[in-house]
């Protein structure tokens, strides 16, 4: 009874939260702008599958370009666009929106 109330307490939590996929992420800004396009060309029938560059500046100062999905979405809908993604042989992984 209480791990079936675990699971209910945490999807009512996920549903609250938002998430994104990323792809890549590199210490160029240059290089995270052409893998940012060729997924763009490469997933453009997707509709709900668009990408930007994401600076992030981790605690010991270190920079990072990110490629991730430029809307949040659901911890499903991330799942479901990850599978698309791993389809054609990309890393993906579902990241906390902050």
């Amino acid at each position: 009874v209480a791990k079936k109330q675990n699971n209910e307490l945490e999807k009512k939590e996920n549903k609250n939260k938002k998430f994104r996929i990323q792809v890549a992420s590199f210490k160029e800004k240059k290089k995270s702008l052409e893998v940012s396009k060729k997924l763009m060309k490469e997933f453009s029938s997707e509709k709900n599958l668009n990408f930007e560059v994401k600076k992030i500046v981790l605690k010991n100062n270190d920079t990072f370009f990110r490629v991730i999905n430029d809307v949040t979405v659901s911890l499903l809908d991330a799942k479901k666009l990850c599978k698309i993604i791993l389809d054609k042989k990309y890393q993906c992984l579902i990241v906390m929106d902050t």
